[in-house]
This record gives structure tokens, C-alpha cells and sequence, in this order.
């Protein structure tokens, strides 16, 4: 929802002034009776986040989109607040739209915990006709979704093509201008020059042929798609024998049997996703093919944490798994040993 500040800059650039968005914010405080449209800042900030990217949508809308990654918070907290803020020629940097969740709100677990979140935060937001949509945007920070991906093989298609017809139209001018200059080469002997205007000829109706050819002559298609394949999309996953030596390469992989730096105790082949921001921030999600358990770790400068099993829906009120809260949001007892001796691990509520 628009505040005050964000009205006055979205009329302000229907008339040609700049839209620049500079960051999303997101945080945990309520808002009261406070109205959103007063507000000049959130209730209490948790994390900043850069922009990665921005896309402007039909219908007078651009969508802003952040990463948020729980391995930087010291302590957890419930996402409520969520803010986009852009800078105003006259005030600075104002508060431009603004959404609270109430008692809807996400928690987001600190880092070393069992838990790595990591999510990108989309915010739609109305811009109406304003011709001048800018963002301050991280670069390091940007990596491709799948729909990133159709694009880009969409645009490397469309640019070759467009390469190659503006190629074919420096030749036919080429062509032209031989031709008037034959017309005037009247010391030629009329069968050398039925030879030249023969292949002329022939060489413009390849040229012709090949500008209604829809089947990729330069096999533009293929190799977007070979680029895709190489972070393991649409083909069989690399191979690995050690999940350290991936390096800070995205992608989808497959384990060998005994392969080395596995979580403990796993010694048959998985599968593993791994995600880079950047040589020293990646994180690794590894599946055990054999029972479904799912392990996580990051990587922060040139050291890996320890694998940490990812808890689902089937440890729950077993031996060495979780307790489950009832429906009135308390252990039941039958969960509980008789010895009243035992350790409740906070790690999640089904």
C-alpha cells in the first residue's frame, strides 16, 4: 500500500521526474493504530536487502525483487513488515510502499541453526505511466531463476537472428552496388558477363531462402540450450566424487557411492544442489536417495560448516526425532518418558 511520501513521488513521475528504487526492508514490528498511509519508515527494522532486480509488468505496475538469506542474522525473527523504499529528488530516500502481515507472520530462524532460508522477496508495486523506472541494484547478488533462463535463450535466438539479417542486408547492398558497376562494364564480353550476373543470382537466391529458413541454420537453439545443460538443466547432473571440489559453480550434481565430504554416515549416492552468490557464500542441499533425508550446509570464506538433517513431517514423536504440539499448542503426554527426564529440541512445529 502507497504512503503519503510514495503517492506524492509516483504522481511526481507521471510527469517525466525519476522513479529510482533503492532498497527493500523487511522487520517485526505491529503496526497499531498507526495508519500506512503516515508512515515515513518501518516499525522497527530487522534487514535491509539490495535490489537484484528489477522488471517493469504491463498494467501500470514493476516488480522489485531481494534476497533473503538467514546465514548473516545473530538472531531470529518474525518477518511482518515488509517496505520498498526510492529516493525522492526533493526529501531523499522515502518510504514508497509499505504491506504488514500481522499475526501472519513468517519466522525467520537465525543462522547456524538446522534451518537455511534463503528466498527471494517479489514486491509488485503501482508505478502508473512514469517513463523513467530505475533501481540502485547489488550485482553480486544476482543469479538466474529458470525464468531468467527462457529469456535469456529467447534473447540469444532474437540477436542472433537479428545479427544475421543485418549481415544479409550489408551483402544484398553489396550485391547492388556490383551489379550497377557490371552494367557498366562495357569492355566485358557478353558471356563472362551472363556468368557474373548467373551467380549473382545465385548467391542472392541463397540469401533468400535463408532469411525464411525457420529451422536455426547457425544453430543458435542448440547451443542456448548447451549452455543451460552445463548447470545440469534438461540432462543427466554432473558427477562428483568430493562435494568441496564443486567449487562455486550452480548447479544440480550427482554424488558417486562414497563419495567424500557427504553428510556423516552416507556412504550411496545422492543428489545435490548447490547454489553461489560468490566463492565465499555458497550453500549445499544434499538428498539421501536411499531413506529421502534431506541435509543442508553453506560455505562462509574457504570453510564448510557440518551437514545439518533438514527435519520433515515423518521424526515427529519418534525415538531421536521431535515432539509435535498438539492442537492446543502444548506436548502431548504420551510423548512425555515416565522418568520426566528429556530434551525438547526447538526446531520446528508440525
Amino acid at each position: 500500500m502507497f504512503t503519503n511520501k510514495g503517492r506524492n513521488l509516483q504522481a511526481k513521475a507521471q510527469t517525466g521526474v525519476q522513479l529510482k528504487f533503492t532498497k527493500i526492508a523487511l522487520g517485526d514490528g505491529t503496526l497499531g493504530s498507526s495508519a500506512i498511509a503516515d508512515l515515513t519508515n518501518l516499525k522497527n527494522i530487522v534487514v535491509n536487502l539490495p535490489i537484484e532486480r528489477l522488471r517493469t509488468l504491463s498494467g501500470g505496475r514493476a516488480e522489485v525483487a531481494g534476497i533473503l538469506s538467514n546465514q548473516s542474522l545473530t538472531s531470529g525473527f518474525y518477518y511482518r513488515e515488509l517496505g520498498l523504499f526510492a529516493l525522492d529528488p526533493q526529501e531523499g530516500e522515502i518510504l514508497y510502499c509499505y504491506g504488514n502481515a500481522g499475526n501472519l507472520a513468517e519466522y525467520i530462524p537465525a543462522s547456524g541453526g538446522p534451518d537455511v532460508v534463503e528466498k527471494q522477496i517479489v514486491i509488485q508495486t503501482v508505478v502508473g505511466n512514469a517513463a523513467n523506472i530505475t533501481a540502485v541494484i547489488d550485482t553480486s547478488l544476482v543469479y538466474a531463476t529458470v525464468s531468467d533462463m527462457h529469456l535469456a535463450i529467447e534473447q540469444n535466438l532474437l540477436a542472433s537472428k537479428n545479427y544475421t539479417d543485418n549481415e544479409i542486408n550489408i551483402i544484398d547492398q553489396q550485391i547492388a552496388e556490383l551489379e550497377n558497376q557490371l552494367g557498366a562494364l562495357t569492355n566485358l564480353e557478353t558471356e563472362q558477363k551472363a556468368n557474373l550476373v548467373a551467380a549473382i543470382n545465385e548467391l542472392k537466391g541463397s540469401i533468400a531462402t535463408h532469411l525464411v529458413d525457420k529451422t536455426d541454420p547457425h544453430n543458435s537453439k542448440q547451443q542456448a540450450i548447451d549452455w543451460a545443460k552445463g548447470f545440469g538443466l534438461g540432462s543427466e547432473a554432473k558427477v562428483i566424487s568430493d562435494l568441496n571440489t564443486i567449487n562455486a559453480e550452480t548447479g544440480f550434481y550427482l554424488s558417486k557411492t562414497n563419495a567424500l565430504n557427504t553428510p556423516t554416515g552416507v556412504g550411496i549416492p545422492g543428489t545435490v544442489l548447490q547454489i553461489a552468490r560468490n566463492s565465499d557464500s555458497v550453500s549445499q542441499l544434499f538428498v539421501d536417495i536411499n531413506n529421502s533425508k534431506l541435509y543442508s550446509r553453506t560455505r562462509n570464506g574457504s570453510s564448510w560448516g557440518t551437514w545439518k538433517l533438514v527435519i520433515d513431517e515423518s521424526m515427529k514423536n519418534i525415538p531421536g526425532g521431535i515432539v509435535g504440539l498438539d492442537n492446543k499448542g502444548q506436548i502431548p503426554s504420551n510423548t512425555i518418558p515416565s522418568d520426566n527426564e528429556f530434551k525438547i529440541r526447538s526446531l520446528g512445529l508440525f
